[in-house]
Protein backbone atom coordinates (compact mmCIF):
# COMPACT_ATOMS: atom_id res chain seq x y z
CA UNK A 1 0.00 0.00 0.00
CA UNK A 2 2.84 2.42 0.57
CA UNK A 3 4.42 1.75 -2.54
CA UNK A 4 1.45 2.68 -4.39
CA UNK A 5 0.55 5.61 -2.57
CA UNK A 6 4.53 6.41 -3.08
CA UNK A 7 4.52 6.20 -6.92
CA UNK A 8 0.69 8.01 -6.90
CA UNK A 9 2.43 10.95 -5.09
CA UNK A 10 5.76 10.90 -7.52
CA UNK A 11 3.30 11.15 -10.81
CA UNK A 12 1.01 13.94 -9.25
CA UNK A 13 4.31 15.62 -8.59
CA UNK A 14 4.99 15.32 -11.96
CA UNK A 15 1.93 16.33 -13.03
CA UNK A 16 2.29 19.64 -10.92
CA UNK A 17 5.49 20.32 -12.60
CA UNK A 18 4.61 19.79 -16.47
CA UNK A 19 0.85 21.89 -15.75
CA UNK A 20 3.18 24.40 -13.57
CA UNK A 21 6.11 24.81 -16.42
CA UNK A 22 2.80 25.53 -18.83
CA UNK A 23 1.34 28.47 -16.33
CA UNK A 24 5.19 29.77 -16.33
CA UNK A 25 5.37 30.01 -19.97
CA UNK A 26 2.03 31.84 -19.87
CA UNK A 27 2.38 34.46 -17.26
CA UNK A 28 4.92 34.41 -14.29
CA UNK A 29 3.51 37.06 -12.35
CA UNK A 30 4.61 37.91 -8.34
CA UNK A 31 2.43 35.21 -6.68
CA UNK A 32 3.30 32.36 -9.36
CA UNK A 33 6.78 33.16 -8.83
CA UNK A 34 6.28 32.60 -4.53
CA UNK A 35 4.06 29.57 -5.32
CA UNK A 36 6.79 28.39 -7.47
CA UNK A 37 9.76 29.09 -4.43
CA UNK A 38 7.23 27.60 -1.72
CA UNK A 39 7.26 24.58 -4.05
CA UNK A 40 10.95 24.03 -3.97
CA UNK A 41 10.96 24.38 -0.10
CA UNK A 42 7.82 21.74 0.10
CA UNK A 43 10.79 19.36 -1.73
CA UNK A 44 13.32 20.07 0.08
CA UNK A 45 11.23 19.41 3.10
CA UNK A 46 10.56 15.77 1.89
CA UNK A 47 14.28 15.74 1.20
CA UNK A 48 15.09 16.96 5.09
CA UNK A 49 11.93 14.46 6.44
CA UNK A 50 13.22 11.32 4.02
CA UNK A 51 17.24 11.72 5.25
CA UNK A 52 16.75 12.99 8.44
CA UNK A 53 13.71 12.17 10.64
CA UNK A 54 12.32 8.96 8.84
CA UNK A 55 15.47 6.57 9.73
CA UNK A 56 14.41 8.15 13.38
CA UNK A 57 10.56 7.32 12.49
CA UNK A 58 11.27 3.69 11.36
CA UNK A 59 13.01 2.57 14.60
CA UNK A 60 10.86 3.79 17.54
CA UNK A 61 8.91 1.55 19.50
CA UNK A 62 4.92 0.93 18.56
CA UNK A 63 3.10 3.36 21.03
CA UNK A 64 6.12 5.72 21.36
CA UNK A 65 5.65 9.66 21.01
CA UNK A 66 6.66 11.12 17.63
CA UNK A 67 10.27 12.76 17.77
CA UNK A 68 10.20 16.47 17.36
CA UNK A 69 11.88 16.27 14.50
CA UNK A 70 9.27 14.10 12.49
CA UNK A 71 6.94 16.53 14.14
CA UNK A 72 8.72 19.57 12.81
CA UNK A 73 8.83 18.43 9.38
CA UNK A 74 4.76 17.33 9.45
CA UNK A 75 3.77 20.90 10.45
CA UNK A 76 6.26 22.05 8.19
CA UNK A 77 4.52 19.93 5.02
CA UNK A 78 1.38 21.23 5.80
CA UNK A 79 1.91 25.00 6.33
CA UNK A 80 4.08 24.97 3.24
CA UNK A 81 1.83 23.16 0.92
CA UNK A 82 -1.42 25.02 2.15
CA UNK A 83 0.54 28.40 1.00
CA UNK A 84 1.40 26.41 -2.52
CA UNK A 85 -2.51 25.80 -2.55
CA UNK A 86 -3.15 29.27 -1.94
CA UNK A 87 -1.05 30.90 -4.08
CA UNK A 88 -2.35 28.97 -6.48
CA UNK A 89 -5.54 29.89 -6.17
CA UNK A 90 -4.21 33.61 -5.65
CA UNK A 91 -2.32 33.55 -9.16
CA UNK A 92 -5.49 34.62 -11.38
CA UNK A 93 -5.98 37.97 -8.91
CA UNK A 94 -2.60 39.76 -9.53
Amino acid sequence: MLAWARNFALAALAGMAVTGSLLFSAEANPVFQLKAILFAAGLINVAIYEFWARPVVEHIASGSSMPARAKATGVLSLVIWIAVAACGRSIAYF
